[in-house]
């Protein structure tokens, strides 16, 4: 009996894993199922296969088994054969149901599997067991949304508004959606459309992040303890169509095109385009240190924005110049600049200002005169700026902006100044430069640019100012410069600029200053600079010049200043040169000159400076430099002069500096010599006379 019992046992566990093996279902059929009945087990379903047991009508029972099955409802069984892979079985008995099991030796197992049939177990003619499957639940994952773009504003609002002490705040700073939210309605993108807090103890201030509630209706913040401006920020609120919120203490103006309940308050309409000034110029109060300003008078009050310190506006009351320069404004320029669309005038030089130029200045259309200069604003030129079509005047000097100048600059029709120096731009002039039809100034000096002079400067038939001294530009000077007829200032020192100096230069008939100092020019100075009648100012020092000093020189009537020391020079000094009755300063130092000093020098009764050392000049020392009333530096140093001090030179009154030592000068030196503050007559050797 224990060996049934124990198979018994064994075949319901072999029947539920590998089973289906249906021809041993009746081999030991009362044995089995008197050990089931031992175990205390009911038969588990099998749900694919149907076993029928239907005995001969001649046989003669020899034990009848009543078994009441319990239900298992968590049973699965999955047949090998016919796999149902989402049909969850569930053995469902009826009460009363009695099921008798007949064995005889002749009783037949038949196995029939169907991969969608549902099992049936009918183990006699007078009891019937039904399984009926129920399907799987399907677990279906629902991502969680993230939260609205517009829960920060709320978020500022109930900061600023004192929500902790609100009437009726349910939900708010909770993580339900903020639909939930008290007071709150959205649409389906779950974007704020309406918020609806009137009577609800609000206090504090609006905040200016309820401006990004780009999708809000509705506003109703009536009967509450607000107080403050409506924050200018509102004006973004390009959906907004009713706005109430009387019944507050609030300030400034509001959007005309709201619906609103604001007739008897204090507070005054404004277009939207006067509102969108006022947030710009909010914007730049708060980027910019507004509170350390040397001068913000009325800046962020009720006042209309004509009476803010720097602000003029024109007759329809739209910001049309903003002057700040010196106002001690550090931090950044905002973008909200671009908002001032009636600018015509931006002046914020000479601040701290830092960071990047916006790119959104490029919405400034009508925009005349742009000055951010002596600032330490970086990064490079937007080439945005060249949509700026009305542009006339552009300063960004005084910088440490760096990279290329912008070729789309070449688009301002209207430019006439152009104001780059003193930063730390880089790379070759854009040729696109010479499309500048309107251009009177270039300044770029030190810079890092580089590369060639772009020959198309030549069209710039207005310019009067090429100042691009200071920088990297090499190769030689385009003759083509020569066409520039209304030019006055052409400064290319401090440069490698390399050949000669083209004698067209000669034809710059308005020329007034002239610096092509340390360069690598080299050859002789044209003569055909000396038509250059206008001139103020010749600087050639610093080169690899040689040759004659010309003499057409001398024909430069107006000159006041000319250096031509440190080349390689040679010859004698053009007597000519005393004609220059305008001669202030003479520099002519660190050459090979030689030959004698001309007395004609004693004519230029305006010389301030006389600087002739490190020559081979020999001869004497004229006596007619006594003559030079006004001079202050005699440098005579250093050439191979002699013969006798002249003690018409004690007659020099004004001179404070004087260098005389390194010649084979003789006799005494006059008292009134001795005087003067800077001197090296310790050096001669000679007694005081």
């Amino acid at each position: 009996m224990d060996a049934v019992l124990s198979l018994g046992c064994a075949m319901r566990k072999i029947r539920n894993r590998v089973g289906r093996a249906a021809a041993l279902a009746f081999i030991i059929g009362a044995a089995v199922a008197l050990s089931l009945a031992a175990c205390g087990q009911a038969p588990e379903p099998e749900p694919t296969v149907v076993l029928a047991s239907t005995p001969p009508p001649t046989a003669a029972p020899t034990a009848t088994a009543t078994h009441t099955p319990t239900p298992s409802p968590t049973a699965t069984a999955t047949p090998t054969s016919a796999p149902s892979p989402t049909a969850t079985p569930t053995h469902t008995p009826s009460p009363t149901a009695t099921t008798t099991y007949t064995p005889s030796p002749t009783a037949t197992a038949t196995y029939t599997p169907s991969p969608t049939a549902t099992p049936t177990h009918t183990p006699s003619p007078t009891a019937t067991a039904t399984h009926t499957p129920t399907p799987t639940a399907t677990a279906t994952f629902t991502p969680t949304p993230p939260p609205s773009p517009d829960k920060p504003a709320l978020v500022a609002l109930y900061d600023s508004a004192g929500g902790d002490g609100w009437t009726n705040n349910d939900n708010w700073l909770t993580d339900v959606p903020i639909s939930e939210w008290r007071g709150v309605e959205v649409d389906d993108d779950r974007r704020v459309i309406a918020l609806r807090l009137s009577g609800n103890a609000l206090s504090g201030a609006i905040p200016p992040e309820l401006g990004g509630l780009a999708k809000l209706e509705t506003l109703d913040l009536r009967d509450n303890a607000l107080s403050g401006e409506i924050p200018p920020e509102m004006a973004n609120l390009a959906s907004l169509t009713v706005a109430l919120i009387s019944g507050n203490r609030l300030t400034g103006c509001y959007l005309a095109i709201w619906e609103n309940d604001l007739a008897d308050s204090e507070l005054t309409p404004c277009a939207p385009s006067r509102w969108r000034d006022r947030a710009a110029l909010t914007a730049l109060y708060k980027s910019a240190g507004g509170d350390n300003w040397a001068n913000s008078d009325n800046w962020l009050t009720g006042a209309d924005v004509s009476e803010w310190h720097g602000v003029e506006v024109d007759v329809r009351r739209r910001v049309i110049a903003l002057r700040l320069s010196g106002n001690f404004l550090i931090g950044e320029l905002p973008p909200e600049l671009g908002k001032l669309s009636n600018l015509r005038a931006l002046d914020l030089s000479e601040n701290g200002l830092s960071g990047s130029i916006p790119s959104e200045i490029e919405e400034l259309a009508k925009l005349a005169s742009l000055d951010l200069s002596w600032n330490e604003l970086s990064g490079g030129i937007p080439p945005e700026l060249g949509k700026l079509a009305q542009l006339n005047s552009l300063w960004l000097n005084d910088n440490p902006l760096s990279g290329a100048i912008p070729p789309e600059l070449g688009k301002l029709a209207k430019l006439e100044s152009l104001h780059l120096q003193y930063n730390a731009l880089s790379g070759a002039l854009p040729p696109e430069l010479g499309e500048l039809s309107k251009l009177g100034s270039i300044w770029l000096t030190d810079n890092d640019l580089s590369g060639a002079l772009p020959p198309e400067l030549a069209n710039l038939a207005k310019l009067e100012n090429l100042v691009l001294s200071g920088n990297d530009l090499s190769g030689a000077i385009p003759p083509e410069l020569g066409k520039l007829s209304k030019l006055k200032a052409l400064w290319l020192s401090g440069n490698d600029l390399s050949g000669a100096i083209p004698p067209e230069l000669g034809d710059l008939a308005g020329l007034e200053n002239l610096a092509l100092s340390g360069n690598a020019l080299d050859g002789a100075i044209p003569s055909e600079l000396g038509d250059l009648s206008n001139l103020k100012a010749l600087a050639l020092d610093d080169n690899f010049l040689s040759g004659a000093i010309p003499p057409e020189i001398a024909r430069m009537s107006r000159l006041a200043w000319v250096n031509l020391s440190n080349n390689a020079l040679s010859g004698e000094l053009p007597p000519e040169l005393g004609g220059l009755a305008k001669l202030e300063v003479m520099i002519l130092s660190n050459n090979v000159l030689s030959g004698e000093i001309p007395p004609e020098l004693g004519g230029l009764s305006k010389l301030l400076e006389l600087r002739l050392s490190n020559n081979v000049l020999s001869g004497e020392i004229p006596p007619e430099l006594g003559g030079l009333s006004k001079l202050k530096w005699l440098q005579l140093s250093d050439n191979a002069l002699s013969g006798a001090l002249p003690p018409e030179l004690g007659e020099l009154a004004n001179l404070d500096t004087l260098w005389l030592s390194g010649n084979n000068l003789t006799g005494c030196v006059p008292p009134a010599l001795t005087e003067v503050a800077i001197n090296d007559l310790v050096n001669l050797g000679l007694p005081t006379c």
